[in-house]
């Protein structure tokens, strides 16, 4: 049998934590399935579902996890009330065709914000520009505005996952 792991693990200077859901694959090629059983609790920028999940019923797990108001999955309770409680990010899928936010805005930090379950890391006017590639020219680039804000929380984000 094969044993997939969901790892979710966001570290920064800040905090750290780790969450492990371990399912096992019947190798018969099942997707996982998800059904949402309830909604926890519903707050200004996420919603915390109760939800079944296995490949199989024989797997199944009952786990409380979190969503964007819009059902873009965020990641655990405590990933959502870390994001979006302590730092005010409204978290967001950094491409359409992604399945997991990963960069998300904070009005009250006035900062773009990309992470993944590594690490974290916000970017504003006058910080540092994060390109994927390291150039010379981007290497003392400064942010001039949200839009370069928001492409470096989407280069740190991809650099980190």
């Amino acid at each position: 049998m094969i044993v997939d792991s969901i790892l979710e693990w966001v570290r920064s200077d800040l905090f750290e934590f780790r969450t492990y859901i371990f399912l096992e694959n019947d190798s018969s090629n099942n997707k996982l399935q998800i059904t949402e059983l309830e909604i926890i609790k519903d707050t200004p920028l996420y919603v915390i579902k109760k939800v079944k999940m296995g490949y199989n019923e024989k797997d199944e797990v009952v786990v409380n996890q979190t969503y964007t108001k819009s059902g873009d999955y965020i990641g655990d309770e405590k990933t959502a009330k870390i994001l979006c409680d302590k730092y005010g990010i409204s978290p967001e899928k950094s491409s359409s065709d992604h399945c997991v936010c990963s960069i998300g805005y904070s009005e009250k930090n006035k900062k773009w914000y990309g992470w993944s379950h590594r690490a974290i890391c916000g970017f504003g006017i006058g910080d540092k520009f994060s390109k994927v590639e390291d150039d010379d020219n981007n290497k003392t680039k400064l942010i001039k505005n949200m839009e370069e804000a928001k492409q470096s929380a989407i280069n740190f984000a991809d650099s980190v996952s």
